[in-house]
């Protein structure tokens, strides 16, 4: 059955997608994944996909892909050959698809998030997510945060409990990454994982079916940790001109935000 609306083949934007939600990224995707649905299914430069790919062309096409993606990975390495298409297709299936096969017949979460003014929520409280960030991130040169960054941002925050529990900020943790193949897994998080996550914790934190996520992320974002940003930064410093400042001036800075984010609400 397709990935996405239920018939019996599978074409070049749903395969992609099945991909995408096994959170697999390589340099020259898109191109790969082409020159394999095209290959599998032996359409030429020009024609038109009118069948759609079933099962058995499935498992062709996954196999085409990473014999791509190892061919050019060693022409990059000036190795004979495709000499890693089997290491690329055991990462593919093994540490990818098979690790989040659960997840792709959920629903697309990243993809909720873009709907119902969250990316505007997301743009108005930018700034002040990529302070609390910026504060405790200290992998790759203070950009990223490790699963232990995380973990202490959300204690810090006081929002660990019996609904987020560690547990359940590993997994918040491991469900938001997007993998670059070849690399290790699930170490690090950037800023714009770092708000999916805050949205995960959002529905953790009020499960209620009957508030639209939009509400949730809003409530959990100024209720929990804007509002919080004063208290973190007398733990962490923010440099010498954000200590001249004061706690009064770092509340000040907080306030447009919080005060916009609730005139969304009326």
């Amino acid at each position: 059955a397709t990935f996405l609306d239920g018939l019996d083949t599978m074409d070049l934007e749903e395969f992609r997608s099945v991909l995408g939600h096994a959170k697999y990224s390589v340099p020259g995707l898109m191109e790969v994944t082409e020159a394999a649905y095209n290959g599998t299914l032996g359409i030429k430069q020009g024609e038109e996909d009118e069948m759609g790919m079933g099962a058995v062309h499935f498992e062709e096409c996954l196999v085409r892909v990473c014999a791509l993606i190892a061919k050019q990975w060693c022409d990059e390495a000036e190795l004979p050959g495709s000499t890693r298409a089997a290491d690329v297709l055991s990462n593919l299936v093994g540490k990818h698809i098979l690790v989040y096969c659960n997840k792709l017949h959920q629903l697309d979460f990243a993809a909720e998030l873009a709907k119902d003014g969250i990316p505007e929520l997301w743009e108005l409280c930018h700034g002040q997510l990529k302070r609390v960030f910026s504060l405790y991130a200290t992998a790759e040169a203070g950009t990223a945060l490790t699963v232990d960054d995380f973990m202490s941002i959300m204690k810090d925050l006081g929002l660990t409990g019996s609904q987020l529990t560690p547990p359940m900020l590993v997994d918040i943790f491991t469900m938001t990454q997007v993998i670059v193949a070849g690399s290790s897994q699930n170490e690090t998080m950037s800023i714009d994982e770092f708000e999916e996550a805050l949205a995960a914790c959002a529905i953790y934190r009020d499960p209620s079916p009957y508030l639209a996520l939009n509400h949730k992320i809003q409530e959990f974002i100024t209720a929990s940790l804007i509002t919080s940003l004063s208290s973190i930064k007398q733990r962490k410093s923010y440099g010498g001109a954000e200590a001249k400042r004061g706690a009064g001036g770092a509340e000040d800075a907080e306030a447009p935000v919080v005060k916009v984010l609730e005139m969304g609400t009326e």
